[in-house]
Formats: structure tokens, sequence, C-alpha cells
């Protein structure tokens, strides 16, 4: 126990205890007093004060090797190796494992040629001046910087994958360099490959936003500005469906028709495109055959997609009776490439294998496949799959960082909805349980929702001030 012989004062109203000239500590029988000075003395026999220097140092022997062994155990820790993660693209799927993994498990590095994030939803926005360009921007050093831990970034195009030595042969496409400098290669210990596809031209113009955000420039701003251009203006919206937004309920496509109709957009169903000639879109009914030409002065296109060379270059070097889709590379259900190690595959370059399905796959293409380009359309919501895929992947990667651990849970998209805008102040919307809203109200909501997507504050704020500047002062248009 300790005893004290101070006494405890009280200065300016505050109390505070002061140890006066010893203290007393009682052991048992043994006293040991403490003086001023801080030196150590017992009022015991010289046997039991000969006993105290063996104690100090047991004492210091115990704290020492503990401290030893905790140091050695800190020092192991730090000089593990942290496996080496390399991410190819810097899209949704991309973004969205950093966004999730715990990047001090990992050495990561993005490799991607587009030094940014583009939130592509809001694409026909820009086109129109509602939004400007940098408000969907997002520089993807800036994010990399934010990240829990340093993670590198190249600006650099992957050129190839050797799934056998682990390694990644990029390329750096900025002039300035040196051939000798252009061209490196990264070890990995995991791959994410979510390099997307490539744009397939004339896969079939849809645009539903596209148009109808041209429609509303030319009600608002067109008419203002450029009142005598406004009766020669036409908006012409090509469908190779039977109607527009096919994937949606059929009370949103009807709706959407009537919308388009009363705004005077034309809408030409059951039609492709052949060919783009100055001056003449060439399109082709896919009933009857019969070809038709649509004079343009602006034509504008929602692209379909294709293989990326990638893709192709890291499927050739995996096994052919594994990676039976010749569009993409097959996954399982935890988006692990099949046939090969450590490599994970999500988005447009990549497909999920279902197993039952395997056997009718091509079957079912060639039926999707009503043009007979060999590519199929893809509608906006690309970017929800390819976002919640990317954040499975972070939390899966997490899991398995420096161990092997038994995974139970695959990966499984959830609609969630899915929303368009029509003009006019005007949107539709269809949720997972099978609601389906239209009006201002579902334009309200979409607005909230893809304001509520965007990556940082500051993309945030660039949205929401663009919207009201519109609303205000009308769209920008100036040409730099």
């Amino acid at each position: 126990m300790l005893r004290s012989s101070n006494k405890v004062a009280s200065t300016r109203g505050m109390q505070r205890a002061c140890f006066a000239s010893r203290t007393t500590i009682s052991h048992g029988s043994k006293q040991l007093q403490v003086p001023s000075g801080g030196r150590l003395y017992s009022s015991t026999t010289s046997t039991g004060s000969a006993r105290w220097p063996v104690v100090a140092a047991i004492t210091a022997v115990g704290v020492g090797g503990g401290l030893y062994l905790l140091q050695g155990h800190v020092f192991a820790a730090e000089s593990q190796p942290k496996p080496k993660l390399v991410i190819l693209g810097s899209g949704w799927g991309a973004l969205s494992v950093v966004r999730e993994l715990d990047t001090s498990k990992y050495d990561v590095t993005i490799v991607s040629p587009r030094n940014y994030f583009l939130f592509t939803p809001l694409l026909p926005s820009v086109t129109v001046g509602t939004l400007e360009p940098k408000a969907i921007i997002e520089p993807i050093r800036k994010y990399c910087r934010r990240s829990h831990a340093d993670v590198d970034y190249f600006e650099a195009v992957a050129t190839d994958v050797d799934p056998t030595n682990k390694t990644v042969s990029c390329h750096v496409s900025t002039p300035g360099l040196d051939d000798s400098a252009r061209d490196f290669t990264l070890p990995y210990d995991k791959l994410v490959v979510a390099v997307g596809a490539i744009n397939n031209t004339f896969g079939g113009p849809t645009g539903v936003e596209a148009a109808a955000e041209l429609r509303d420039f030319v009600q608002s701003n067109v008419h203002k500005w450029f009142p005598k251009l406004e009766p020669h203006v036409s908006i012409t919206l090509v469908e190779l469906m039977d109607h527009i937004l096919s994937t949606y309920d059929a009370k949103i496509s009807t709706y959407t028709t009537s919308h388009f109709k009363n705004t005077n957009i034309d809408i030409r169903t059951k039609s492709r495109v052949v060919a783009v000639k100055p001056g003449d879109v060439i399109i082709q009914r896919t009933d009857t055959k019969e070809t038709q030409h649509i004079p343009y002065g602006l034509c504008i296109w929602s692209t379909g997609i294709g293989t990326s060379p990638l893709i192709n270059k890291i499927r050739e070097k995996l096994p052919q009776d594994i990676q039976t889709n010749r569009r993409a590379l097959l996954t399982d259900q935890f988006l692990r490439v099949k046939g090969a190690d450590g490599i994970y595959a999500l988005g447009d370059c990549a497909t999920i294998a279902q197993e039952a399905m395997l056997g009718k796959l091509n079957d079912l293409f060639k039926e999707a496949d009503l043009n007979k380009d060999n590519h199929l359309q893809i509608e906006e919501f690309r970017s929800l799959i390819d976002n919640q895929e990317g954040q499975y992947l972070g939390k899966l990667l997490n899991r398995v960082a420096n161990k092997s651990v038994e995974l139970d849970t695959g990966f499984h998209y959830k609609h969630l909805g899915s929303f368009c805008f029509i003009g006019s102040e005007h949107a539709v919307a269809e949720f997972a349980e099978g609601l389906v809203l239209e009006g201002f109200g579902a334009w309200w909501l979409w607005r909230s929702v893809y304001l509520s997507k965007q990556y940082s504050l500051r993309n945030k704020l660039y949205v929401g001030v663009n919207w009201l500047k519109t609303w205000i002062f009308g769209r920008d248009i100036t040409r730099a």
C-alpha cells in the first residue's frame, strides 16, 4: 500500500496533492522510504536491502526481454513483403475495387492510359452544355492519394499479360519520351483486369437520353438565340428493336414513345445503321431489309462494344477447353479467371460462368444478336453491374490477403433499379420490386441518385452547381 506523509494544500481555489520530503511504501513488515530526491532506500535490515538489486536486475531482464521480443515481432511484421496487386483500368470496376480495398494489405499499382474516372451516365448532359466535362471527371491520382495507403499509378497501356511468370507488359504513349523508356514490365501476385471493352462503331444508335438532351437544348437555347434556325432542326432516333427502352417495363417504353412524339422526336424502330457518309446516314430495316437515307448535320450514336485486344491475348494463353467464351474472360462466381492463378476480371471484359447454361451459350448469343454483327447492345446499367462487381472484389481481396480462406459467397448482381431521362424535366424509373415511376417525380429522383453516386465531394458540388447555373442562366453554348 502507498502511504504519503504529505498534506493536501489549496492554492487559488484549486486543490492539488504535493509530496513532502519523503514517501513510505509498506510491503508486509518491510518499509521502504523514498526521499524527495527520488532515491529508494529501506528501513529494514541490510539483508533485506541487499535483495533489491537482485529484484531490480531480474525486473530489468524481464522487461528488456519482453521489449526485445515485441521489437522482433514488429520488425518481422514490417519486413514481411506485401502481395503485389496490379489493377488494369480506371473505370467503374477498377475504382470500386480500390474504394473497398484495404490498401495496407497490398502493394497496389493501377495501370491505365486514361488518368481519370468518367461518370458515364451523365455524358449526354455534357454534349449540350448542361454539365461541364470536369463535373463528371475524377482524377485517378487524386483518388489514389486519398486512399488509406499509397497507391501507385502508371499512365500506360497494358499490352500483354504473362500468366505463367505473373508479369504485365505495359507501353507508355506519352509524347516526348525515348523509345527505350516507353515499355516496362510489372510483376504481380494478384491481377485485377477491368479494362472494359472497345467501341464497336455502328453497333446501332439508341441514345434515348442524348435525344432528350438535344430536344431540351433546341427548345430552350436554340429557340432563344437562333430562332430562325429552330424550324430547320429535327431529331431522329434510330433503334434496332421494335420499341425503345426494350430492357425496361413495357409501360415505360410506351410512356417514353408518347413523350417523344409530343416533343417532335422521330423514332425509327427495327432499323440499324449500315453506313455513315458526309451528310447522310444509311439505315436498313431489319424486317423488310429496306434501305433508307436520313440527311444529317450532326450524327451522334451510342456504340456497341467489342472485345479488347488485351483480353484476346490473355485468353489465348489459357486452356481453350476452359476459356470457352470468345468475347470475354470466363470467371467463376468469385470473379477469378478460370484456368489462371491469381487473376481476377470484372466489367465488360469478363463474364461469370453459369455452368448449367454453358452448353447453350452460343445458341443464346445468336438468338440475342438480332442484327448479326457479332456484338450485343448493352444499356446504361452496365456501370451498375461493374460497380457492384468492384465492391465485391475489393472485399474479397481483403479476405484473402496473405492467407488462404475458404470462400463461401460468390458474386450475385442485385438489380436496384434503372433510370432514364427523357427530356422536359421528365424521367422514367423502374425498380427491382416492379415499381414504375414516370414524370417530374422520377426526374427529381434521377438527379438525386446520380448526384449521390458521384465519388467525391468536389464532383457533387460541380454537378449541383452546374444544374443550378443551367436552371438560372441557361446552358453554356460557347465553343472554345
